[in-house]
């Protein structure tokens, strides 16, 4: 003797819409794929000159975007205190880090620099920070 399991009816028709319901919150939340989770990433170097200190912001991605950064550098000590900001647009090719700021100060014995690039794109941000204490020519 062989048994068949059927679904009939209203209950049946709800058990179907729950499934398919499931499946779809399933597929939902998968992860997306690895180039949708794009990766921002910045650095902030720093050059000694004879007179201060040149500091850059980088930024480079895995894929090609387009946002826009901010760059901003506090000096505070005994040659003085200063704050600077740049900011603009940019368009990254993908893996080519390109430069978005660029800020030469003068430097003094036991000045310190509060170094923050912020940079929004694909509706994220990504932020660096530097925090050079007792920095010298």
């Amino acid at each position: 003797m062989t048994r068949t399991a059927s679904i009939d009816g209203t209950r049946g028709w709800l058990i179907l819409q729950s499934l398919v319901f499931l499946i779809a919150i399933f597929v939902a939340i998968l992860p997306q794929e690895a180039e949708a989770m794009s990766e921002v990433q910045c650095e902030i170097r720093s050059q000694p000159l004879s007179t201060g200190v040149d500091l850059v912001g980088v930024v480079w991605a895995d894929h090609t975007i387009s946002g826009s950064y901010q760059f901003i550098v506090n000096k505070e000590g005994a040659s003085g205190s200063s704050r600077v900001i740049q900011r603009g647009l940019l368009a990254l090719e993908k893996d080519r880090p390109q430069v978005v700021g660029s800020i030469t100060i003068n430097a003094g014995s036991g000045d310190r620099y509060i170094v923050r690039l912020t940079v929004t794109a694909d509706g994220d941000q990504t932020l660096c920070t530097a925090d050079l204490d007792g920095y010298t020519a």
